[in-house]
């Protein structure tokens, strides 16, 4: 399962429970869990919806040791990095 705290996004998030996303608001903002396959949807959605000046990232983290395994970071609505890289940048600050 994916992870995420999004700012800068309406109610509007909430029509993805219809893909089977969890979500939960929380003030003006919104805790996300979705499955590994959704992530175009995730992607598309905080492309078109994402406020300028705010970002989103999303987060797997392995229940046995809680080790975070990946962390990909959307700026503005737009990927700064490929998984790979966002992997690799994150293995390195660990290292």
């Amino acid at each position: 399962m994916l992870f995420s705290y999004v700012m800068g996004v309406d109610d509007s998030i909430l029509e993805l429970e219809k893909e089977n996303f969890k979500i939960e608001k929380s003030n003006n903002d919104f805790l996300v869990e979705f499955d590994e396959t959704k992530c175009n949807i995730w992607e598309d959605y905080i492309k078109s919806k994402l406020n300028v000046d705010f970002w989103n990232e999303y987060l797997d983290v392995l229940k046995q040791d809680g080790q975070i395994r990946t962390y990909t970071p959307m700026i503005k609505g737009r990927l700064p990095y490929t998984l790979k890289q966002a992997k690799i940048m994150l293995i390195l600050i660990i290292i």
